[in-house]
């Protein structure tokens, strides 16, 4: 499949779910002329507005990491790995809690943007990978000393 003229190597499972009702969806969304009905358009606000609160419930447990959920999921081990890294190196530091509030603060709206820009998303997605193979890479060599 194509999005705006770029070969991807993947389709997220949301599409596949929407696509099901309407088989149409996909390829009007790939090739750059998706409408968006306003009962959809809401459905996604009521939807954001939920994730919005989810995150407010979680917040005691200190679980949230925004980007790395929104790109692999709340439970995988990539973003395990980076609330980790937040844990262990970033929050003992003054500059690595006043990096981790900075993102608290306006990561929410970072996602929310990457899900309505698919270039946002592929730049998160370049960077969190890239940030996540040098913590494992990291890893790895500190159990091989």
């Amino acid at each position: 499949m194509t999005n705006k003229n770029k070969k991807t190597d993947w389709v997220s499972a949301s599409d596949v779910g929407l696509a099901a009702g309407n088989p149409k969806r996909l390829e009007a969304k790939y090739s750059g002329k998706e409408v968006i009905s306003e009962s959809r358009k809401k459905a996604r606000e009521f939807g954001d507005r939920k994730h919005e609160e989810f995150n407010r419930t979680i917040k005691s447990s200190d679980s949230r990491c925004y980007i790395a959920s929104h790109l692999y999921g709340v439970e995988d081990p990539k973003t395990e790995m980076l609330r980790q890294y937040r844990d262990r190196v970033l929050l003992p530091k003054w500059y690595g809690r006043l990096f981790v509030n900075l993102y608290y603060r306006f990561s929410p709206g970072l996602v929310k943007l990457s899900r309505r820009v698919g270039t946002v998303d592929l730049i998160f997605r370049v960077v969190v990978n890239k940030l996540v193979g040098f913590l494992a890479n990291a890893k790895t060599k500190g159990k091989q000393e």
